[in-house]
């Protein structure tokens, strides 16, 4: 009886064991697959962007060029100057420009190519004529074009995508693109290490969920409630820094009775990322949090990192009690870090909630505008009393 009782037991939960195993799999494929075609799509929508910036920027130093020199062999030297040597994306990004008759007037990646005829027989696998389709796009206005080109460094051709914006005052145009491929490595990338991330997850939870015949079933519900927890919290938490992001502040506001607001902005972070390349970066943001995390009471206090160089501190502390952490904080990351900051805060004799918050996020911005116009490295605090619109 005792055996039977066991046996009835121990199936039933070794089944629901199995099922577990297996929806979980499924789910974390699942998740994987949305979470890297939606890393995709917006990967190319801000390079897409990104490149149009770049190419309407270019344009329009040009553009000053044409109206100030015209379109002789004075204004193709000072274009080629202006932006000849110019990269961008680490040096991935160039420029190319060219006149009415398909000559380089600009190719910051191939120099050499300046005063050469793109040639009217550069047709891509697909059949398509590139000089034609990038002085096509010109004249109807610019816009993004798609073929098939040789990649730098890579034996075969790949597919790019291009954004050409024409030279007002002329018959130029200015283009720059990406690589698909580009975007395809990044995107793998991500793949990897989400499905390394969910293989972790799923070791985890297949052998919580074949301990199951050996627990009680309310044993089982609270080892779920603990992987639960983690989870949850993960998905507060910066993902570089460890500090909380911007989604977990409205439960900070609504649990804790928050006085003050704290804006800090690491000075001349795109110098920084620019001469030292984003993984440095990356080191620099990563030693501020932690120096902003060795500052603050994390009783009272709550640091988030806001996005890029960005960070915000929400405090229970007032007034002076806040400039002071402020200051503590500024200076410790100075000394640790190599770096300065500039900070500015809202002190407004309310607690902030969250109908105030935007007022009192908008007022320590401006504070941390007026830091940085006036030299940086310091701080701005004015005290907004009992005034709230």
């Amino acid at each position: 009886m005792k055996k039977t009782l066991l046996l009835g037991t121990l199936i039933p939960m070794l089944i629901i064991a199995f099922v577990i195993s297996g929806v979980s799999i499924y789910s974390y494929r699942n998740s994987v697959d949305n979470d890297v075609e939606h890393y995709q799509q917006v990967l190319l929508k801000g390079r897409k962007s990104n490149i149009k910036d770049a190419a309407l920027l270019g344009s329009a130093v040009i553009e000053d060029i044409v109206r100030r020199l015209g379109i002789g062999d004075k204004a193709r030297e000072a274009a080629n100057k202006a932006l000849g040597r110019v990269r961008y994306f680490n040096d991935v990004g160039y420029f190319f420009a060219m006149d009415e008759k398909k000559v380089y007037i600009i190719h910051s990646l191939f120099p050499n190519l300046v005063g050469q005829a793109l040639g009217k027989a550069m047709i891509d696998v697909n059949g398509i004529n590139i000089s034609n389709l990038l002085n096509d796009k010109s004249r109807s206005g610019g816009g993004f074009v798609q073929y098939t080109y040789n990649k730098p460094g890579v034996a075969s051709l790949q597919p790019k995508v291009t954004y050409v914006s024409p030279i007002t005052g002329s018959k130029w145009y200015i283009g720059t693109g990406l690589y698909i491929d580009d975007i395809k490595s990044e995107v793998e990338a991500f793949r990897k290490k989400a499905n390394e991330q969910a293989h972790k997850q799923v070791k985890v939870i297949v052998v919580t969920s074949f301990s199951v015949y050996l627990c009680m079933f309310l044993l089982v519900v609270y080892i779920s409630e603990k992987f639960v927890a983690p989870i949850r919290e993960s998905a507060r938490r910066d993902f570089l820094t460890g500090l909380l992001n911007r989604h977990a502040y409205q439960n900070i506001i609504k649990q804790k009775k928050i006085n003050s607001l704290v804006i800090i902005d690491i000075d001349n972070f795109k110098k920084i990322n620019d001469s030292n390349g984003h993984e440095f970066g990356d080191k620099v943001i990563l030693n501020v949090a932690e120096a902003i995390n060795l500052s603050i009471n994390h009783d009272t206090d709550f640091a988030f990192r806001w996005g890029g160089e960005e960070f915000m501190v929400l405090t229970e502390a007032e007034c002076m009690q806040a400039y002071e952490i402020a200051e503590r904080v500024r200076i410790n990351i100075e000394e640790k870090c190599g770096v300065t900051v500039s900070a500015g805060i809202f002190s407004g004799g309310f607690l902030i909630n969250i109908s105030s918050f935007p007022y009192a996020y908008k007022k320590a911005d401006d504070l941390l505008y007026e830091a940085k116009t006036n030299g940086k490295n310091q701080i701005k605090h004015k005290i907004h009393a009992n005034k709230f619109i």
